[in-house]
């Protein structure tokens, strides 16, 4: 078709902005948003192991330890929220590909909750 050997740029539809995506995702848990406290995830998460696997335990989860959750996704973390720096704001177009029929788009805060509760359901997060 159309969309044969071309790079098109594939988003959810809207724009997103970390910060004000924080409080519907503190929403999933029943908890309030904190003030934003910029670290270095990739330093500061792992030091945390203990306390995920407490949470772990109390929440009666799966046993499964951050390392196999998330593994070295910190550091791709600190790069999408720009630590160390000013937070990347990166805009892409969606021109091309919504010429070339695809038109579905997301909303995503709903997207978050959605697979955030997914994992509460399986028992992965706590609610």
């Amino acid at each position: 078709g159309a969309a044969r050997e071309q790079t098109l740029n594939v988003t959810n539809g809207d724009i997103l902005e970390w910060q004000a995506l924080w409080p519907a995702l503190a929403e999933v848990f029943a908890m309030p948003a904190g003030e934003p406290e910029p670290r270095q995830l990739a330093r500061y998460m792992p030091e945390l192991a203990g306390e995920w696997d407490r949470i772990v335990a109390n929440h009666d989860l799966q046993p499964l330890t951050m390392e196999q959750l998330i593994g070295s996704s910190w550091q791709f973390a600190d790069a999408v929220f720009g630590y160390g720096g000013r937070g990347a704001v990166t805009l892409l177009s969606t021109v091309r590909i919504r010429q070339l029929g695809f038109h579905r788009c997301l909303d995503t805060q709903a997207m978050f909750r959605k697979l955030l509760r997914r994992l509460q359901a399986q028992r992965i997060l706590p609610r």
